[in-house]
């Protein structure tokens, strides 16, 4: 009886993850055209307009994702920060340096979102 279980579950489980699947790219397709059906609009009324609205969007863009960078940067630091911590309260031995590979890589990431990543 048990054993019924188990493909059920991972059905409804894989039925759900298409939908979500299939929602989204609805999602995004919509969004896709009523995008492009604006900038038609905006380009119809002056050129000048819709090409500031473009570099505006463009820039937005950019800011964004220089600050997702510079979140996961930090978050990724104090992670490992964290790592290294417990490592060190665990194990006798300087294990605890492993932890300094996902943070200078975090690091780097954050020096490069901050100071090095093109500006506007």
């Amino acid at each position: 009886m048990n054993l019924f279980f188990i493909p059920a579950i991972l059905a409804v489980v894989f039925s759900f993850v298409v939908a979500i699947v299939w929602l989204e790219a609805r999602r995004k397709e919509r969004q896709a055209f009523y995008y492009s059906e604006m900038i038609k609009k905006i380009g119809e009324t002056s050129d000048t307009a819709a090409g500031n609205f473009l570099r505006e969007n463009e820039r937005i863009k950019r800011s964004r994702i220089r600050e997702g960078m510079t979140i996961a940067g930090l978050i990724g630091s104090l992670a490992a920060l964290g790592l290294m911590i417990f490592l060190y309260a665990i194990v006798p031995a300087p294990v605890y340096l492993v932890g300094l590979i996902p943070m200078l890589s975090c690091l780097g990431l954050l020096i490069y979102a901050r100071f090095m990543s093109p500006r506007d």
